[in-house]
């Protein structure tokens, strides 16, 4: 009987578990006869997937990864995560050795309703979870450290822009971030929630499509690069990046579409490894989209998480204003 310690939840809380019998069959399932789980103990970090750290009975250890309940109230943009990551894993893998890599995916919900994969465990401890022990020197060794984990991100190149794989994919970047604005809308529409600066934007990237389309060549852009998804090593001095987790919410497009870059606040440690983004008009136009494009995003996880939504439209109402006024 495996030793099993899973988070106690509610019925209506977003994230539900799976049963210990559910993790043996896929452990059966991914390593056969030869290689048993003897615990699992489910991981409270991330907020969408249902996460838990196996412990195999040769000593090693693995991570399973299980996406929301077919019921669970998840967005348009937010569906197959765990196939998009797959998707992206060979690309990013190519150029960030940091990241896990995935022993087995099963996507075929046979076993239970619910994609999985289980991957590889890296030591580390989360950056955010230490961050209030770690110096101001450190820090910023770690946030140089990310600056140059995420230029080498940025220089894989893919197929197309948008989604991976089997989701829709376009030849241009501003058709990619239409389709992506749109079906948030559509979500927000769905919600009762939509309101006309959703429009007004929408009518900005049509009139910018020019200088969006400046992206000509569809570059890896992970998605949620940030100290949460971050394991380091304290026991080297200066600590050391050591593991980059959850690529699932990765598209083919422009680096400076991480939206770390709008919502966070990145020192100039990074931005002094990374390189500064130009000044020019096209480039402020395209920031001032990916702002607006996470604006909406954030309008959608407000319903999710309670809160207050009235700051993001305030802020997608100025966002509009500077692109209107350079389309004009």
């Amino acid at each position: 009987m495996i030793e099993f310690h899973p988070i106690a939840r509610t019925a209506v809380d977003f994230q539900q578990g799976i049963s210990a019998e559910s993790i043996e069959a896929i452990c059966c399932r991914t390593f056969g006869g030869q290689t048993r789980a003897v615990a699992a103990r489910e991981l409270g970090t991330g907020l969408f997937n249902s996460t838990y750290l196996l412990q195999l009975h040769d000593g090693q250890q693995a991570v399973l990864r299980v996406s929301p309940q077919p019921q669970a109230a998840i967005f348009t943009h937010e569906r197959f995560l765990l196939r998009r990551e797959q998707g992206l894993e060979t690309a990013l893998t190519a150029v960030c050795p940091l990241a896990p890599q995935t022993l087995f995916a099963d996507f075929s919900q046979e076993l239970l309703d619910r994609d999985w994969v289980i991957q590889t465990f890296v030591t580390g401890e989360l950056w955010d979870v230490v961050q209030g022990e770690l110096s101001a020197a450190e820090t910023a060794v770690l946030w140089q450290q990310l600056a140059e984990i995420a230029k080498q991100i940025h220089t894989a190149t893919g197929p197309h822009f948008g989604f991976p794989d089997n989701n829709p994919g376009f030849e241009r970047w501003s058709t990619a971030v239409a389709h992506i604005t749109q079906i948030m809308r559509d979500d927000l529409t769905a919600l009762g929630l939509d309101r006309p600066d959703t429009q007004t934007y929408a009518d900005c990237l049509v009139a910018g499509q020019a200088l969006l389309d400046a992206v000509s060549i569809p570059r890896l852009v992970h998605g949620d690069l940030w100290p949460k998804n971050v394991l380091i090593d304290r026991a080297q001095s200066p600590p050391k990046i050591v593991g980059l987790l959850d690529a699932e919410r990765g598209i083919w497009g422009d680096p400076l579409a991480e939206w770390i870059f709008y919502y966070y606040e990145v020192p100039d440690a990074f931005w002094d490894g990374y390189g500064r983004p130009p000044t020019d008009p096209a480039t402020q136009f395209r920031q001032l989209t990916y702002h607006g494009l996470y604006t909406i995003q954030l309008l959608l996880e407000a319903t999710r998480f309670g809160w207050e939504p009235e700051p993001f439209w305030q802020t997608l109402a100025e966002v509009n204003q500077k692109m209107e006024s350079m389309v004009s």
